[in-house]
């Protein structure tokens, strides 16, 4: 990536807890698997060196608890963590204004939400064919894609596809 270049990274909230009893979809926690995924997949972007200087969260609980758990298991503090409500329930041009607020001067950013907007910011920011996993999907829960964007205005086609990593394909 050049100097100039800026980071984008996607991720999809952790797996989260259909049964927790929970009356509101807001509420929903992160399941087991959830909270052992989102750890690795931090894990995983401070071995390829992807600090974002700010992580935009969505509200929702599986989503702040994704944030923080990435921001406590890649070396980065709890005030890198903004939560942002319009994330959630977003559509794609909501997410692209979301990104314009929060980028400041950052050279990478880490916006955690939901899907189905995540899988649509994606095939409307990368040109070409995505990888999708044997049952059709793109942006499985605690998904991390890395994009490298000229700048924050995020036109369609923009950004280069770096890394589309899904917590199933990590080595143990």
């Amino acid at each position: 990536m050049t100097a100039h270049t800026k980071t984008l990274i996607i991720m999809r909230h952790g797996k989260s807890d259909w049964n927790s009893g929970v009356s509101r979809d807001f509420d929903r926690p992160l399941n087991d698997r959830g909270s052992k995924d989102v750890p690795r997949m931090a894990k995983w972007l401070h071995t390829q060196k992807l600090l974002p200087q700010r992580l935009i969260s969505s509200p929702a609980r599986r989503a702040a608890d994704t944030a923080k758990l990435i921001a406590e298991n890649s070396g980065l503090g709890q005030e890198a963590i903004v939560h942002d409500e319009a994330i959630y329930e977003a559509g794609r041009e909501d997410l692209c204004a979301v990104l314009a607020r929060h980028a400041g001067d950052s050279s990478c950013l880490l916006l955690v939400g939901h899907n189905p907007a995540l899988d649509d910011l994606l095939e409307y920011l990368v040109s070409g064919r995505l990888p999708l996993t044997a049952g059709g999907k793109l942006m499985t829960t605690a998904a991390v894609a890395v994009l490298e964007c000229a700048d924050w205005q995020l036109p369609r086609g923009s950004c280069q596809l770096r890394h589309l990593q899904r917590p199933r394909d990590l080595e143990d």
